[in-house]
């Protein structure tokens, strides 16, 4: 009863009061009025592409980690690993943030070492562009792709990756042929949770994407502390708490609510 009563209380009622906003300014006509600005619409493509890009990312990249840390191996190898992938849980996002600033930067990091490596004699400034907002949202976002892809993966038996290799698979194909299929279900259900997050993100497309990287959150910034339009920020959330919605009522249709909560642990 606590815990229902915290999420109402600070979950549910001001999601419900920021919807109500833009219903009671002029009702579904306010939330048309989004669609009908070019530079929204184009900020919503953007966030939707970059959380996609994001998303897809993340799944590549945590599969292998999270069938590593499942399978019998080193301890210390596994401790390196688990390190790995909580780190930036531990880690503030303003602090993330701009170290992604110091490395991505024009005198940074990348771009000495490939100056070092004569792939290129002039500096590369990575700042400001949708390839720096992807990679530090997919360092933010790596936690939530293993810690899920874990469970899933723990729930499949080793013994048929063994019996697939003891009939001629390859170790690849007894992976594709016989994890895939079986763990499907969570990695669509994390897929969700993971393209969901990406939708909120605020920090990392400000700092590092710049004027030319629009995410939702710079329009509901820009309305708030530049337009002083509070209903135009409401729309905004509305806006994107409708396609997060609909993201999740898809893929609990698709996947079954049983079957998600069961992928997610």
């Amino acid at each position: 009863m606590p815990l229902i009563v915290l999420l109402v209380l600070l979950v549910l009622f001001p999601i419900s009061q920021v919807l109500m906003l833009p219903l009671e300014a002029g009702g579904l006509r306010q939330l048309a009025s989004f669609f009908r600005v070019p530079s929204n619409v184009r900020a919503l493509e953007y966030t939707v592409l970059i959380s996609l890009a994001v998303t897809f990312g993340t799944i590549i990249l945590a599969a292998p980690l999270a069938w590593t840390l499942r399978m019998p191996g080193s301890t210390l190898w596994k401790s390196i690993v688990w390190l790995a992938v909580l780190a930036p849980l531990w880690m503030n996002i303003v602090i993330k943030t701009y170290a992604f600033m110091i490395i991505l930067g024009r005198h940074g990091i990348l771009s000495e070492a490939v100056q070092a490596l004569r792939l290129t004699s002039e500096p590369i400034d990575l700042l400001y562009t949708p390839w720096a907002v992807i990679v530090a949202m997919l360092h933010t976002m790596l936690p939530y792709g293993v810690l899920p892809l874990f469970v899933t993966f723990s729930t499949i038996d080793s013994d048929l990756v063994r019996a697939a290799e003891s009939l001629g698979a390859t170790r690849a194909g007894a992976i594709y042929s016989v994890v895939m299929p079986l763990s499907l279900v969570g990695i669509l259900a994390t897929g969700t949770i993971i393209f969901v997050i990406c939708l909120g993100f605020y920090v990392t497309p400000v700092i590092l994407g710049g004027a030319q990287s629009p995410y939702i959150s710079t329009l509901v910034q820009g309305d708030l502390f530049l337009r002083f339009d509070t209903v135009g920020a409401a729309t905004d959330s509305a806006v994107l708490t409708a396609v997060a919605g609909l993201i999740v009522i898809l893929a609990s249709w698709l996947l079954g609510g049983q079957n998600l909560k069961r992928a997610l642990g």
